[in-house]
Order: C-alpha cells, then structure tokens, then sequence
C-alpha cells in the first residue's frame, strides 16, 4: 500500500487534510431526505479545480459524473432527497428507463466532443484520474489538458442545455 492510500485509510492526519482541501464535509442524509449527521468524503479532481472553472462547466460535469454512475455504475444519486420505495433485495437485471436515458445523455456528449476531448473529460470527471496522473501517462503539458477539459466541459454543457449566467 502506498503512502497516499494509507493516508486515505487512516484517519490520521484529517485535520491536516480538511486544512489541505483533500477532504471535505457533506450531509449525510436518511430515506425521507432529511439530515441525520455529517460525513467526511474524499474531494473529486471537478472539485479540486473547482477555481479555475466556471460554474456552468462544474454543473455540467456533475451531470455528467450523475449519468455515469447511473448508466454504467447503474448507482442512484445518493446525495439528493429520494422519495421512499419498496426496495427489492436484489439488483434488475434489465436496465432502467432512467439508465438508457443517462447512457444517451452519454453518448450524446461523448460523440459531440469527439475522439480528442472524449478520452480526457471521461477520464478526469468520472473516472477520478488526476491531471497530474493523465499528464504522465499521455505524455502531455498539463496546462494543455486543462484547456482540453475546460473545451470538453463547455460541449458537454451545451449538450445538457447549462447556460452561463448573463453578466
């Protein structure tokens, strides 16, 4: 286990962390949508570079990292309030409306930012790969990455229909 991982699995150092910016606080919520308590999770790479970003690019890439985990994770936004259902103790074999619906979402945005962008914004967003991680192994400037993430972000924004802000 490498140092980092073990700094993840241990609570040692947490304090160190939350000042770092590698953790942060979210409300943990129950079945009915209210909140029973605080949790500490791991800060995504999106939220990490979350100041150079531009609020509609960071609402677009959390609707994307949504449909990912829906459509190929098949996990449900755990975040967000959910009315309360009758739970089956098994997984659906076949996938849900909403599933097909978030894998076109996907394939929409993938195919509008093409062979080039696609592989950097999938990677970074959803996969939680760092630019640091994705400049080594692609053998590119890292600045030159941010750019492509920050192009890819604005496609797949306007493929969700996000909107700036008018100043």
């Amino acid at each position: 286990m490498t140092r980092r991982r073990a700094a993840l699995a241990s609570d040692e150092g947490t304090a160190e962390r939350m000042a770092k910016g590698d953790l942060v606080d979210r409300p943990i919520h129950n079945h009915a949508g209210s909140v029973i308590g605080h949790g500490r999770r791991a800060q995504t790479q999106i939220e990490a570079l979350a100041k150079s970003l531009p609020g509609p690019m960071l609402v677009a890439a959390d609707r994307l990292r949504r449909d990912y985990e829906l459509a190929v994770w098949r996990i449900s936004d755990r975040e967000r309030p959910v009315e309360p259902i009758v739970q089956r103790s098994r997984r659906p074999i076949e996938p849900t409306d909403l599933m097909i619906d978030a894998g076109r979402r996907i394939a929409a945005a993938r195919q509008a930012m093409g062979d080039y962008t696609a592989p950097i914004v999938l990677a970074v967003v959803c996969d939680e790969v760092s630019l640091r991680q994705l400049s080594v192994s692609m053998r590119r400037n890292r600045q030159e990455l941010l750019g492509t993430l920050k192009a890819g972000l604005d496609i797949v924004a306007r493929c969700y229909g996000i909107r700036a802000a008018a100043a």
